[in-house]
């Protein structure tokens, strides 16, 4: 099994949602995010349609086809002010990040799925002003290391890194085994 981590946010007992304006949206689904064009596009030698649009179901399907599986960093936020809720930029985010209980505990998930063989984080670079998820990453990196998992990071599927080409054949190349080292962490 693969796992891919993210670092949406979900709430405490919701490990596969992703919550925006009230609506649940199954990981990765805001619009501005290319995931689910970009696996079914490596994953399979016909590239199927994207299931971007495709329902919930479909796309389980298809995780549970390829032995993917996905999870959040980020547990839980407290104390984000509700005219800030839609912020989803890494360095607000962050500051609600520096408690224990805001973190999914990735690590004893790990522990507790022997079949897990590689964890994807879903962007490269952890630059010092989100301290809180690089050090997340940097744990979770050291712990696969000793576990003799492997750790590698994707390019941010979002749409904001708008090089469709050059994020395809990184995510082929990391995917494939060619190890992406981390930057930054």
């Amino acid at each position: 099994m693969e796992l891919i981590a993210g670092h949406q946010v979900t709430e405490a007992n919701s490990v596969d949602n992703f919550i925006i304006d009230g609506h649940v949206r199954f990981f990765y689904g805001r619009d501005n995010n290319d995931l689910w064009k970009l696996l079914p596009e490596l994953l399979y030698a016909e590239p199927l349609q994207s299931l971007k649009n495709a329902p919930v179901e479909e796309k389980k399907a298809f995780m549970a086809e390829h032995k993917i599986d996905f999870v959040d960093l980020i547990k839980v936020l407290d104390g984000v002010p509700r005219e800030e809720a839609a912020n989803y930029e890494d360095e607000f985010i962050d500051q609600y990040t520096d408690h224990p209980d805001a973190w999914f505990d990735v690590k004893g998930l790990i522990q507790s799925t022997p079949s897990i063989k590689a964890v994807y984080l879903t962007r490269k670079t952890f630059n010092t002003k989100v301290k809180n998820m690089r050090q997340q990453a940097k744990e979770l990196k050291d712990f696969c290391s000793r576990s003799g998992i492997r750790c590698a990071g994707l390019i941010t599927p979002s749409r904001m890194y708008r090089d469709m080409n050059h994020k395809r054949n990184k995510w082929r190349e990391t995917l494939q085994g060619d190890l992406t080292e981390f930057t930054g962490i």
